[in-house]
């Protein structure tokens, strides 16, 4: 199923219902259920500043800069016949899309547009102050080696002055060693916790795990079910 309706496969319904209008609705409400804020990637910064307010972080909490694009001369054109095309192959998608682009516009009119507008303007100043912090340049992906090197030609990377500060270069590290840093860091949290609880993760099979895994409450698609999970295994 890659490639067609790639957000609602993301967010776990079937291939086989894509074209199904009524398990399409109820993925989509599923959605609406589970999220308190859904982002749009074109309207990143109103995003973040949606975000940055729901979970009460700072500024520097939600400083960002645009990763794994194409450079301008890579991106192709569609023509309005494309356009077309691709809205009725990916017609549930646009389901999906047009529901939450709405319910987001609701919510940056409820968060107020001169608040909104004062609120950027901040965010785009702690991002220049933390690209100028870190000496953080665009590079030609094609000519980037090692960890900040993305996958694919055409791209726009990053380098950056690791030794200015250690946050540096989490801004220009690619999407798969981020993630490798991400599972350091997960590994590291999970070993300490596992000690306190006296588990010894190191001998675990993965096996077993799998195994286990397949004994957990699923939902029709087949994925673990999230809301029988907690009911099994969450006590208030």
């Amino acid at each position: 199923n890659l490639g067609r309706n790639q957000m609602l496969w993301d967010s776990g319904l079937s291939a086989r219902y894509m074209d199904n209008a009524t398990a399409v609705r109820h993925k989509i409400e599923e959605m609406e259920d589970t999220f308190d804020l859904v982002l749009m990637a074109e309207r990143f910064d109103e995003s973040m500043i949606l975000l940055k307010n729901k979970l009460c972080w700072d500024y520097k909490d939600v400083v960002n800069f645009k990763l794994n694009a194409r450079k301008e001369s890579r991106k192709t054109i569609l023509s309005p016949e494309a356009k077309a095309a691709l809205k009725e192959y990916l017609a549930s998608d646009y389901l999906l899309y047009e529901h939450f682009k709405a319910k987001f516009e609701a919510e940056v009119d409820k968060f107020g547009l001169p608040q909104m507008s004062h609120e950027l303007s901040i965010l785009r100043h702690a991002n220049e102050n933390m690209k100028s912090k870190c000496d953080l340049k665009r590079a030609d992906n094609d000519k980037i080696v090692g960890a900040n090197r993305l996958h694919g030609q055409g791209m726009v990377a990053y380098t950056a002055d690791e030794a200015a500060d250690p946050e540096c270069k989490l801004f220009s590290f690619s999407e798969m060693n981020f993630i490798d840093e991400l599972r350091d860091i997960q590994s590291e949290r999970a070993a300490k916790i596992g000690q306190k609880m006296n588990l010894d993760l190191e001998s675990l099979d993965e096996q077993v795990l799998r195994q286990s895994m397949k004994q957990l409450p699923a939902n029709m698609e087949g994925f673990p079910d999230i809301e029988k999970m907690k009911a099994l295994y969450i006590h208030n």
